[in-house]
C-alpha cells in the first residue's frame, strides 16, 4: 500500500475529534486541505511530541528539576482509575514529584471524563469541563490554607 499524504489528511479530518471542530467551522476543512500535506503531517507530529511521555517526568516539558523548584502550595486532584486520557499513574507521579503537594479526590464521579466524552458524542453535553465549577469550593478552601 502506498502512503498518500492527501488521503491521510482527509482521513484525519474525518475523524471524530476533527469532525467536531469542522462541524463548528466548515471553512476550517478547506483551509486545512489547502495546506501542503507533508507540512500538515510534519506539524501534527511536532505537536504530538509535546504530549509524548517521558521516562523522567509525568508532564511533557517539565523536568524533575522544574518540579523540585516548585515551592508554592500545590493541590492535585487525583485522576480517575478509568480515565484513559489522564491516567491515575500520572497524578500519583506528579504528587511524588512535589512532596509538599496535597492530593485529593475530585468532587465529581470517578469516570466523569469518560462519561463526558460519551455525553458529548451523544449531543447531551456541551464542552469537556462542565463539572469543573464543582472544584471551585475545594480550591477556595485549599487557598485559605
Amino acid at each position: 500500500m502506498v502512503f498518500e499524504p492527501v488521503l491521510f489528511v482527509e482521513a484525519v479530518l474525518a475523524s471524530p475529534s476533527w469532525g467536531e471542530q469542522i462541524a463548528r467551522n466548515p471553512q476550517a476543512k478547506e483551509f486545512l486541505l489547502a495546506q501542503e500535506p507533508e507540512r500538515f503531517i510534519e506539524k501534527m507530529q511536532q505537536w504530538a511530541m509535546a504530549y509524548a511521555p517521558s521516562a523522567d517526568s509525568p508532564v511533557p516539558g517539565m523536568s524533575p528539576e522544574f518540579f523540585a523548584r516548585l515551592k508554592m502550595p500545590v493541590l492535585i486532584m487525583r485522576n480517575g482509575r478509568q480515565d484513559l486520557s489522564h491516567t491515575r499513574a500520572t497524578s500519583d507521579w506528579v504528587h511524588k514529584m512535589i512532596p509538599h503537594s496535597k492530593m485529593i479526590d475530585p468532587p465529581w464521579d470517578e469516570d466523569e471524563w469518560n462519561l463526558g466524552r460519551v455525553r458529548r458524542a451523544a449531543g447531551t453535553q456541551v464542552g469537556a469541563f462542565v463539572c469543573w465549577p464543582q472544584a471551585a469550593p475545594v480550591i477556595l478552601e485549599f487557598l485559605k490554607g
